[in-house]
């Protein structure tokens, strides 16, 4: 006996409904921390098993995380110190302003990075700064690789890999009188633009 189908009041079969995730439920997925879910789960486990987190830790290969927001949430933005002439030793300043502006930003492996940088120099010295090098010194900065061979162990990398880097604007600029020759650094997602037609 075949069974009817069924039907609304107009005498048509009701549609099934698509599942869809709508961008409003995207952005809550993209917000959601796991780490404390991480953390209540290596807790509870420890006591389980009777022993420390640190070392269930250490087992497992899961390190004591911060909660973090990606830079798809928010932009880093420091200001450069002042150059005095010695690159390893404003790579190291570069480094240390990064660190206090980024304990809570996460730059993920798959994230693309666009840079802003404007350096400030008096007018006697901006003829002679080569924006390449400088912008060089800055990229180590942000790799955590503040001089000596690579061999050496990186210091706290806030860019996993300068290939993440899609876009650069930099300029040299004069600096004014209220910026003790501390210029700036953004560091935003990239977004790729539409380039202009050919005339």
């Amino acid at each position: 006996m075949n069974r009817s189908k069924q039907v609304n009041r107009y005498g048509k079969s009701p549609k099934k409904r698509k599942s869809r995730i709508t961008k409003r439920e995207v952005k809550e997925l993209e917000s959601v921390d796991i780490s404390s879910y991480i953390d209540e789960a290596i807790t509870e486990t420890a006591k389980k098993l009777n022993i420390s987190e640190d070392e269930l830790r250490k087992i497992v290969g899961e390190e004591k995380r911060v909660p973090k927001i990606s830079i798809r949430k928010k932009a880093i933005k420091i200001r450069l110190p002042k150059y005095d002439g010695n690159r390893l030793e404003w790579r190291k300043a570069i480094h240390r302003e990064l660190i206090k502006a980024s304990d809570n930003i996460d730059i993920r492996e798959q994230d693309r990075i666009e840079l802003i940088v404007t350096l400030y120099f008096d007018s006697s010295a901006i003829h002679w700064h080569d924006v390449d090098n400088r912008l060089k010194d800055i990229m180590d900065a942000l790799q955590g690789r503040l001089g000596g061979p690579k061999s050496i162990t990186p210091r706290r990398a806030i860019l996993l890999n300068d290939n993440q880097v899609y876009r650069v604007i930099i300029e040299k600029v004069i600096a004014p009188k209220q910026s003790l020759g501390r210029g700036h650094l953004l560091i935003k997602k990239y977004v790729r633009r539409i380039p202009h037609k050919a005339l």
